[in-house]
Formats: C-alpha cells, structure tokens, sequence
C-alpha cells in the first residue's frame, strides 16, 4: 500500500553511476552516456543536475542525478549510468545552483537503450529561460527551439574511459529525439 501510494507521488529509483573501475555492462541492464546542459547566453554556475527517465511501456522512472564534470562551464555535466534496457521518455530536469534553479516537466525527448550495451545519447542542451513542460501522458513532439541535441559521443566516450578504463569501446551512438 505504501509503496502504491509513493509511486502515484512520482517517486522514481536512482539509477547507479559508472563505477570507475567499472570494465562490463551488467546483466539486463544498458550504460548511458550523455550531456544535459543549458542553452544560455548568460552563464551560470550549476552545482547539480537530475533528470528523470520513464520507461515507455511500464512507467517507472529513474532519476539521474549528476554534477558539473570540474571543468570552468557549469552550464552543462556528463552523466554516466545504468538503466534497464528499452525506451524512455526523458522527462524533469533540473539544474540547480545554491541560489537560483532550471528546469521543467518534459525535455520531449526520448532514448533507446540495448540491453548489454553502453549508449551515447548525445548532448542534450535546453533553453535555461524553461521553467515549465509538459504533462507526460499529451506532451506534444518538441518544437525544434526545445531541444538541441548535439552528437558528442566522442568526447562523452573518452570521460568513459578517462572514468573507467575498462570500457575500451567507444559507445554506440543512439541520439536522443523528439518523442511524439
């Protein structure tokens, strides 16, 4: 019953980092790689990021939560983790600064993970002004100034490897894209 009552509050699992010494996929599980970073002409000084994925089908979410990588740009972070293989629906997103936050309830982007692989989903850039989404169950495609998605996977796969070195292969490019 408790736990019914958690899910329909939009309770989501935390998916799990890479671990840097990290050399296999595991079982019945994709890694991903990818970028959220903020479209912005001012700059800002993220301390964090999350995400959230829904699992197209069964709905459960996974929360990705992430921090700049130490580079000067806190405008944007990598993130590397483990998530069930199939579909998602990228939905919240946040970055969050000590006195100010971003984000709204649907990026209108959606991944597709293959079960024992590591996936790039590219680099995902959104309009920092954003505050708002969509609802989930009638967001419509995204309109081309929602999202940018940028194919970065060859850097994303060499912080893979400079993370953890036993992932020699660079990842499979699986862009991200408009979910209709």
């Amino acid at each position: 019953m408790a736990c019914a009552l958690l899910l329909l509050a939009g309770c989501a699992s935390m998916a799990e980092e890479v671990r840097s010494n990290q050399s296999r996929v595991p079982p019945r599980s994709a890694v991903v790689v990818g970028r959220l970073g903020l479209a912005t002409r001012r700059p800002i000084r993220a301390d964090r990021f999350e995400l959230t994925a829904v699992q197209i089908g069964s709905g459960e979410r996974w929360r990705i939560v992430f921090a700049p990588d130490g580079s000067d740009d806190r405008t944007s972070a990598p993130f590397f983790v483990h998530l069930p293989p199939g579909r998602y629906r990228l939905t919240r997103w946040a970055a969050l600064e000590s006195e100010r936050s971003w984000g709204g309830d649907d990026t209108g982007l959606a991944i597709d993970l293959p079960e024992g692989r590591v996936a790039c989903v590219g680099a995902l850039y959104l309009p920092a002004r954003e505050k708002a989404g969509f609802k989930l169950e009638d967001a419509p495609a995204a309109p081309a100034d929602k999202a940018d998605v940028r194919d970065e996977c060859d850097r994303l796969g060499s912080l893979l490897r400079q993370r953890s070195p036993g992932f020699a292969d660079a990842p499979e490019v699986r862009l991200a894209w408009a979910a209709r």
